[in-house]
């Protein structure tokens, strides 16, 4: 019985960190008829893993790589907890009446003093937060936490919910490691309900619409 229970455990470890990178849809194929433009969660969160397996985890004591769960389970994921560097600040986009995209770049840093780059199989996990205050305070309308890595050189791009029709919302990312350190705060809106009259779409006023494109589209970066 205590066999099976740690068995499910693990299980259930592994399916979370797939689950975090899914929350990423930078992996995701940026056509929905050409999957072969995507990238494969499971096999990316098999690699980072197997950093864990071939550690004695009595043994591993490097800051830097903590295990995310805070457990010391065989199959709980490394995260880089060296610090981030949110080198793109941030973006949003393809709004609809309740829902927006968010997008950042989360770089790991190099050790204090050393020319060595982070260990490229260990994911960074970022968390972000949408609120209609500027100052992000009060309860966040939608949040939560996704992992990325080099992969998708290390962009995030998550989908914000549950959000007002025609309204402004405030949001930020920030490291899962250390929640200090964190990105500027990035200004959107959502689209009008579809059955909004024309003149009451954005209380009457003006509506300006700007498109934006990556250099990578096809990679979904």
């Amino acid at each position: 019985m205590l066999a099976l229970l740690f068995s499910v455990v693990l299980l259930g470890a592994a399916a979370n960190a797939t689950r975090l990178l899914d929350n990423n849809l930078a992996y995701r194929s940026p056509f929905k008829n050409d999957a072969t433009l995507a990238h494969d969660t499971s096999a990316i969160q098999a690699r980072s893993l197997v950093r864990r397996q071939v550690e004695d985890a009595t043994k591993f004591d490097d800051q830097h790589y903590p295990t995310f769960y805070g457990a010391d389970f065989g199959n709980s994921p490394f995260i880089w907890s060296g610090g981030l560097n949110f080198t793109h600040s941030v973006a949003s986009g393809d709004p609809f009446d309740t829902s927006v995209l968010l997008w950042t770049r989360a770089v790991p840093i190099s050790p204090s003093g050393s020319s060595q780059l982070p260990d490229q199989s260990v994911p960074v996990c970022v968390f972000w937060k949408i609120t209609a205050s500027p100052e992000l305070k009060g309860s966040a309308v939608s949040s939560g936490q996704a992992f990325t890595s080099y992969d998708v050189d290390f962009t995030v791009k998550v989908e914000a919910t549950h959000l007002k029709p025609d309204s402004l919302y405030y949001f930020q990312f920030g490291d899962c490691s250390n929640p200090d350190t964190v990105s500027p705060i990035g200004k959107t809106r959502t689209l009008p309900h579809p059955d909004t009259a024309a003149d009451q779409v954005n209380n009457g006023n003006p509506l300006t619409f700007a498109v934006f494109s990556c250099s990578q589209y096809q990679a979904g970066k």
